[in-house]
């Protein structure tokens, strides 16, 4: 899949040096896991935020191809939320520091609580695969 920068810019004075649709402020990853929500119609978030189908897929092979790797300026960021972001600022999840049963965890040690499986809270403070969340909304597309 080739990556369609046109609809796709880093700029450090919109976005905070993460990757937005060109001329906006509306993060890739925000449109990548919007879109990947079963209960959400794609083509309701196209609507409501005023996105094409093709900014749409220009962010999606963005977030597939984890182009944000390619960080060339010291402004250049990840997308807040996803994993990627987390792991580049040194952050990982503890699971000694979680306490519960069953794969349910009520309570971290900083005395925190949740009621929540490990995933969850990964997902929670850590975020989520930006990557995977745009393969899920490849497959919404192709379904279409």
């Amino acid at each position: 899949m080739c990556i369609d920068m046109n609809y796709i810019e880093r700029n450090k004075d919109r976005g905070f040096g993460q990757p937005v649709l060109k001329g906006g402020r509306l993060f890739v990853y925000n449109i990548i896991s919007h879109t990947s929500w079963r209960e959400r119609t794609i083509e309701s978030f196209l609507e409501e935020f005023d996105v094409s189908i093709d900014q749409l897929k220009s962010a999606v092979s963005y977030c597939m191809n984890t182009a944000c790797k390619n960080i060339q300026l010291p402004s250049d960021k990840y997308c807040d939320g996803c994993i990627l972001s987390s792991i580049h600022e040194g952050w990982t999840l503890v699971k000694s520091n979680l306490q519960g049963t069953g794969g349910i965890f009520g309570a971290r040690a900083d005395g925190a609580a949740y009621l929540k499986s490990v995933d969850e809270l990964e997902a929670l403070e850590c975020g989520r695969s930006g990557w995977m969340l745009a393969r899920e909304v490849d497959k919404r597309l192709a379904a279409q």
